[in-house]
């Protein structure tokens, strides 16, 4: 894992794609998440709603890793078009930033003697990356689609501590390690997630009248897996894909049994034992002088006792013999 030049939970959700089959995936959804936005968010009310509706024709049901692979398995296509970009407010620069980092991070595996080819893109489209010189996708091609459980299952081999649990009772989501940490917070103070409006899982009502796959989050999906949260008026959840327990329980018991303090490097030591150890340690001489020392430094406390409670007495008696001179004086 040191040598992918990636965050450590991407890292890991690429070699675990080897076991899934799914490392040509995995290797562009690790580039896209390495780098910067890919899409463009307008803040004129037109264009935003222009922008939502466009992103919107990428997204697939399970979520935003797939969509953020649709989109660009779509600029592929379109021959990396900038023009396509404009068009569906896609930053052509980012991507091929992504691809330049793809390309990096699929040597690095083939380094690894892993294979780099595997993919769940459906077979009816995995040849339209070799389509001719002179044949331009257009928005009526149908997008690529993918087997999307085994990506999702080796993002979750890294992402697993971004797992969040739909709330039983209110609208949001809440981060499920911290509900069941060692010293668990109350339910109060626990972080309301919810979907980013711009994610594929969230619609109209969340988007304030954008365009989405779904009205709102949809009531199926209670797990999911999330890149990062992004504070804005609310904790949103961003890049967010619906999982499955089971994908993530295994990683979760992980943490579960580990020694928190530990892993920071707060140790406590047993009352008396490192007491004991030093004694142990010691030898019969170094005993004897440490018993004699004791001995010292209990008698000169002693004797600072007897000579501050004698100090307190001769005040006392000054003080009583002033009282009675006074007394004297005034009759």
């Amino acid at each position: 894992m040191s040598r992918i030049p990636a965050h450590p939970t991407l890292a890991a959700a690429l070699l675990a794609s080897a076991n899934h089959a799914c490392t040509a995936d995995l290797l562009t959804l690790t580039a896209i998440l390495s780098s910067e936005e890919i899409f463009v968010h307008p803040r004129q009310e037109h264009k935003r709603i222009e922008a939502e509706t466009s992103h919107a024709h990428f997204g697939h049901p399970s979520g935003d890793h797939v969509a953020l692979l649709r989109v660009y398995d779509a600029w592929i296509n379109a021959r990396e078009s900038d023009t396509w970009c404009q068009k569906h407010y896609i930053r052509s620069r980012s991507l091929r930033i992504v691809k330049t980092a793809r390309a990096q991070l699929e040597e690095i595996l083939r380094g690894f003697g892993i294979d780099t080819s595997t993919t769940r893109r459906h077979a009816s489209h995995r040849n339209r990356r070799h389509r001719r010189r002179d044949s331009i996708s257009s928005d009526s091609d149908p997008l690529a689609d993918y087997d999307a459980s085994p990506i999702l299952q080796s993002l979750s081999a890294g992402l697993f501590t971004n797992t969040a649990k739909r709330h039983p009772h209110r609208p949001h989501f809440y981060h499920y390690l911290s509900s069941t940490a060692a010293h668990p917070s109350s339910g109060n103070s626990l972080l309301c997630l919810y979907t980013s409006p711009n994610s594929t899982l969230a619609g109209p009502a969340a988007n304030g009248g954008g365009a989405g796959i779904s009205d709102g989050t949809r009531g199926d999906v209670e797990w999911v897996l999330y890149q990062d949260v992004q504070f804005v008026t609310r904790a949103n959840m961003r890049v967010v894909s619906s999982v499955q327990f089971e994908w993530v329980k295994e990683g979760l018991a992980r943490v579960a049994s580990c020694d928190v303090n530990r892993l920071i490097g707060v140790m406590k030591e047993p009352a008396g034992k490192r007491k004991r150890e030093l004694e142990g340690s010691e030898g019969p001489e170094s005993r004897k002088n440490s018993l004699q020392a004791e001995k010292e430094e209990r008698r000169e406390e002693v004797e600072e006792g007897v000579v501050e409670r004698e100090k307190l007495e001769r005040e006392a008696k000054a003080a009583a013999a002033k009282l009675r001179y006074l007394s004297r004086k005034k009759k």
